[in-house]
């Protein structure tokens, strides 16, 4: 068939596989120089809280949480900065209000914060603290022995050694937990706490079996308990229905005859 005249031949554009990747990457590229930046981030998905409570611990816990979370989303000192009205609460955001302008840092920040909140104390009161508050029933000694720990860790330099340290805190231990433990048997702190932990099993398997037998002696003692009023078992005379029958007729009784003596004297 005869090609129109006016119709142009149609023609394909042939390509090499590099000429294909050089212009995908020119595309991607373009489409990437266009897209919208990703917004910064600040505190506000950060869930630690400081409310200005002055305890060393609080403190520490707080700033460790937040320099974490700084770390990890890589956020300068000025966005810090600037997200710590979202963190701090109660006293701590008034006092951030009056000492904003002053800190440049965040570095300055936290020394600050230390300053405020949780001023280093004396050596001789941190040794009190840890010698005299002794450990009770209701604290697990993991507990105990950490915060033992982190009141040694506030002491000025040089640092005690690890068996100094054991020395200090194994004599605050509870009496029950002590004496099953000898101390020469103990080199680190990880040995005592798994110690601890089963004597505090044992100690409470104890305590739940005692509870199970005052239960049950209280009720044999219950069952095999008599009244002295109607001889019958299972109850005693301060709770026999019968004899506080008795006793309340007996009291109607006396009431009544009173009555009738007070009638009788009046003219």
């Amino acid at each position: 068939m005869a090609q129109k005249a006016d119709e142009k031949p149609k023609s394909s554009i042939s390509m090499s596989d590099t000429q294909f990747k050089e212009l995908l990457t020119t595309v991607m590229t373009g489409i990437s120089s266009v897209s919208p930046t990703r917004t910064s981030k600040t505190f506000t998905s950060c869930t630690a809280r400081f409310s200005g409570i002055r305890e060393s611990s609080q403190v520490e816990s707080f700033l460790a949480a937040v320099n974490t979370f700084k770390e990890v989303e890589k956020l300068d000192d000025a966005l810090a900065l600037a997200g710590l009205p979202l963190i701090l609460t109660d006293d701590a955001a008034i006092w951030w209000q009056g000492s904003k302008d002053n800190v440049l840092t965040w570095n300055d920040f936290t020394d600050r914060l230390r300053s405020t909140f949780a001023p280093k104390k004396m050596a001789y009161k941190i040794y009190q603290e840890i010698i005299e508050i002794k450990q009770d029933s209701q604290t697990p000694t993991e507990i105990f022995v950490a915060e033992k720990r982190a009141l040694l860790a506030q002491l000025p330099k040089p640092t005690h050694s690890d068996q100094q340290q054991i020395d200090l805190v194994f004599g605050q231990i509870r009496f029950e937990i002590r004496e099953k433990i000898s101390r020469n048997s103990i080199s680190s702190f990880d040995e005592l706490l798994m110690k601890a932990r089963d004597i505090e099993r044992n100690l409470s398997e104890r305590d739940d079996a005692s509870t199970v037998e005052s239960k049950q002696d209280y009720k044999q003692k219950k069952a095999r308990s008599r009244c002295n009023f109607c001889r019958s078992f299972g109850h005693t005379y301060e709770i026999c229905r019968k004899g506080l029958m008795m006793k309340w007729d007996n009291e109607y009784l006396i009431l009544r005859h009173k009555m009738l003596l007070l009638l009788k004297l009046l003219p």
